[in-house]
């Protein structure tokens, strides 16, 4: 099928886990994380809920919720595998799940399921999850488990903020390496506790050649600011020239927490301050290669 420009396989991926005629007496599971997960599949499929009876790491024992239902399942650990060792297959009660959505389509369990459609974090939309989920186990499922399930796909493919935030320092001597005279400047607070991490709060950096190139654009810099989406806030700066065709040039960006009258002073001294350091490496490089130069032709 087409969902959304993207071809998807119409048979189930992950055959293996959703062959429910594996849960018999006797039958045995590659581990207890994988032996829950056929379970629950079962039940959703089924449209039923279960209650848990027991839970550990050697035993996992439920049984349907209506009282009265003879539905039940244990499975148990025996070292490198588990085995059900008790099924009752048939429901006594006539009870379903009526409502579009269930209560064990969890987050986690959707993000899980749809991992497997995007191959890049850029083609991750909650329109394909939501289509998916629909087609294939026939559950409506709400925007906002939707929309959650798609940041837990994109956790898992890029990682998450507060991990971002703890390499940052790492990552701006990367790029002053890779990039010459490039100019990176990560402030953080610092936090007294015995164990806490030290909060995130600005960021400015600009590139080398930006910086070189602002002696052929026109003498004037503009500067904007503008809110950051996501899970947490703040504010971008931002900092442009202008080039002969009348197009924009960036300079130099900052992020800041707000946007006031302290945060812009912090973000032009710095802008300043570099391109004054700029020009005067400059200037010291053509002085002495125009020093060089002369004595060269003096000696000859």
């Amino acid at each position: 099928m087409e969902v959304d420009g993207m071809f998807v396989e119409t048979h189930e991926v992950e055959a293996d886990n959703l062959r429910f005629d594996q849960l018999t007496v006797g039958a045995m599971f590659f581990n207890m994380r994988y032996f829950k997960k056929v379970v629950r599949e079962y039940a959703i499929r089924q449209r039923f809920i279960f209650v848990k009876l027991k839970a550990t790491r050697k035993k996992y024992s439920i049984q349907c919720k209506e009282a009265g239902c003879k539905w039940r399942i244990t499975g148990v650990n025996r070292m490198t595998f588990v085995v059900v060792k008790l099924f009752i297959a048939y429901h006594t009660c006539t009870t379903k799940i009526r409502c579009n959505d269930h209560p064990l389509v969890t987050t986690a369990w959707v993000a899980e399921t749809c991992l497997h459609l995007f191959a890049c974090p850029e083609d991750v939309r909650t329109r394909i999850i939501r289509e998916y989920i629909k087609m294939h186990w026939g559950i409506t499922i709400s925007y906002w488990k939707v929309y959650n399930a798609m940041n837990n796909i994109l956790e898992i493919k890029c990682g998450n903020v507060e991990d971002s935030c703890r390499v940052l320092p790492a990552f701006v001597v990367e790029i002053m390496t890779r990039n010459l005279r490039s100019y990176m400047r990560v402030f953080q607070q610092r936090d007294l506790r015995p164990r806490g991490d030290d909060k995130f709060a600005c960021l400015f950096w600009t590139f080398g050649p930006c910086i070189r190139s602002f002696r052929t654009l026109r003498p004037i810099v503009l500067v904007d600011g503008t809110h950051l989406r996501g899970k947490y806030l703040g504010i971008l700066l931002i900092a442009i020239g202008i080039d002969g065709n009348n197009g924009l040039y960036p300079l130099a960006f900052g992020v800041v927490e707000t946007e006031n009258e302290d945060s812009w002073q912090w973000f032009l001294i710095l802008l300043k301050s570099y391109r004054m350091r700029h020009l005067a490496a400059n200037f010291r490089s053509n002085f002495k290669d125009l020093l060089l130069e002369r004595l060269f032709w003096r000696a000859a």
